[in-house]
């Protein structure tokens, strides 16, 4: 349960960092019963395996001990791994990977409890002892808190670097927080922590939104040229300053169109666009819609 509430927490904030529904998910088991787990049952499930066969990624949470429910476990993943579908595994899940027959070949990691019994139960497999593994179609997961990374891994893959690492930041995922500690973190810390001139890039830029000609400033405070930090830019972020704050400030925009009953042109001026008609243009081509018709 730990592992499923951590998969659709950082699916969901990759679809709202992205304003898209990029992500959609579909719980099933077995028979389509409620299906027990170590602190209760999971009852709210959308149907069989073969009812809900269709996606791009079969996430497996467990393996099944019963007889018959095992075969049709097993029979199902090797189905959907023989149609192209990338198969995903965590705990126990694992396991089952093992029992339809598809790790062979690949790298693969299972959580520390369930090394004995895997060893006993396929000799010929030996896994890695890694958090997480990616191996092509095949992604595994010891357990726990490990399967942000993995999600993360695929988000990275789907949506690029910038929205991985926004999304790790959302979440506080950075770094474990001890009791006390402050609920902040710092922009793109993943990407950034080891240049911490483009770190001071991003603050300066995420400060200032509002100034017009703030990248006109912006190499001359940090004492580099432009050019140094548009390679920046490209070589972590994958993109140019002026797209990065155009980003940031259609996301301020947003926000303040949601949150508060404003013209366009206020909230144009106050995310540093020097027009009406230069945010609208920019707005409609990130979100679809112009500003006044985006609530």
């Amino acid at each position: 349960m730990l592992a499923l509430s951590v998969v659709v927490e950082l699916l969901s904030k990759g679809n709202t960092r992205e304003r898209t529904r990029k992500y959609s998910w579909r719980f099933t088991s077995v028979d389509g019963l409620p299906v027990a787990s170590e602190i209760g049952t999971f009852p709210e499930l959308d149907g069989t395996l073969g009812q809900c066969s269709q996606g791009a990624v079969l996430f497996v949470l467990g393996d099944e001990t019963e007889p018959t429910r095992a075969r049709k476990l097993s029979a199902h993943i090797r189905q959907q791994w023989r149609e192209g579908r990338t198969i995903m595994a965590v705990d126990r899940g694992v396991l089952a990977l093992a029992e339809a027959g598809i790790l062979a070949g690949h790298s693969f990691t299972v959580h520390p409890d369930f090394r004995t019994e895997f060893d006993f139960r396929y000799p010929t497999l030996t896994p890695s002892g890694a958090a997480f593994e990616v191996d092509k179609r095949i992604s595994t997961c010891a357990g726990g808190f490990a399967v942000a990374d993995m999600v993360l891994a695929m988000m990275e893959i789907d949506l690029g670097k910038a929205t991985r690492s926004a999304v790790e930041d959302n979440v506080l995922f950075i770094s474990l927080h001890r009791p006390g500690a402050p609920a902040t973190c710092t922009p793109l810390r993943t990407l950034t922590r080891d240049n911490p001139v483009l770190a001071r890039a991003i603050e300066i830029i995420a400060e200032r939104l509002d100034e017009p000609d703030i990248l006109q400033s912006l190499s001359a405070e940090l004492g580099i040229s432009r050019r140094q930090l548009e390679r920046y830019f490209s070589s972590i972020l994958e993109t140019t300053p002026k797209k990065f704050l155009t980003e940031l400030r259609l996301e301020k925009a947003a926000r303040l169109l949601t949150i508060a009953q404003t013209s366009a042109l206020a909230v144009a001026f106050e995310c540093g666009f020097g027009s009406q008609s230069a945010f609208t243009k920019a707005f409609k081509r990130k979100y679809g819609v112009a500003p006044k018709n985006y609530c």
